[in-house]
């Protein structure tokens, strides 16, 4: 689509855990190389609460900002979109226009490589897919926990699984006594079907 100058801005999630996607860090930076205005979502790698047991609850202030400086400091980057819920959220995004130089503890932050790790962003790579017999959606189910377990959105959690034919939804999880799917980067993909499972029929929303 580059070469046919179809798009002039594309949309894309984009934060430090795919810092070694070499293969996204290139598209970008060809994407913009030709013009295309890239804006970077996701920035926040899935917002504050992580679903990892070990890690806090609520990351300290100074991670978020130092996750939106990773995105912005990319000289492919046009803009970001940042999601927020309160004005505290809103005036840290705020607070890295007077300069994306990194802080101590913002440089700690991103250089702990447990961290990157512990929280489980998945890429939407799709390449799980095909460690499943029954072609699950995994990528899908992997959003649905996001919206669930850190965004506590139930609702959105259940509209995403709802819009997904069940025959490659969470239902056809309902018969596996365990899980064969692997992530190819961080991501527990067994522990968060199992906790959907758990979670989504006592939030179940229906619009």
């Amino acid at each position: 689509m580059t070469r046919l100058g179809a798009h002039d801005v594309a949309l894309v999630g984009f934060n430090y855990t795919m810092s070694e996607n070499k293969e996204l860090l290139d598209a970008i930076a060809q994407a913009s190389k030709h013009g295309i205005g890239i804006v970077a979502m996701k920035t926040q790698a899935g917002g504050t609460i992580k679903p990892d047991p070990k890690l806090p609850k609520a990351l300290p202030p100074f991670s978020q900002t130092a996750l939106l400086k990773w995105v912005l400091q990319n000289p492919a980057i046009t803009t970001a979109i940042p999601g927020v819920t309160n004005f505290d959220q809103l005036e840290q995004n705020f607070s890295v226009t007077s300069g994306l130089a990194y802080t101590p503890d913002e440089k700690s932050f991103l250089a702990d490589k447990e961290i990157k790790a512990q929280v489980e962003f998945c890429q939407q790579c799709g390449q799980c897919r095909a460690d499943c017999p029954k072609r699950v959606e995994i990528p899908e189910l992997m959003r649905a926990h996001m919206y669930a377990l850190q965004y506590a959105n139930y609702e959105h959690a259940y509209r995403t699984l709802a819009a997904v034919p069940p025959a490659a939804g969470l239902q056809a999880c309902a018969g596996c006594a365990t899980c064969s799917a692997s992530c190819r980067h961080a991501v527990n993909i067994a522990r968060k079907i199992a906790e959907l499972k758990q979670i989504l029929p006592a939030h179940e929303c229906r619009a």
